[in-house]
């Protein structure tokens, strides 16, 4: 779950970066199910 999220938010750099790279917290929309998935799993760090 946490490879399917960051391969999105890499592939979603290219058409937001600022929208990622200002704020830590903030990530794209179409990020959300795959981020839902990789903090149900994992501990969330952020």
């Amino acid at each position: 779950a946490r490879d399917a999220f960051y391969a999105c938010m890499e592939k979603e750099v290219d058409k937001k970066p600022t929208e990622i790279a200002s704020v830590g917290l903030l990530y794209p929309s179409d990020c959300k199910a795959a981020r839902a998935e990789f903090v149900s799993q994992c501990r969330p760090t952020w």
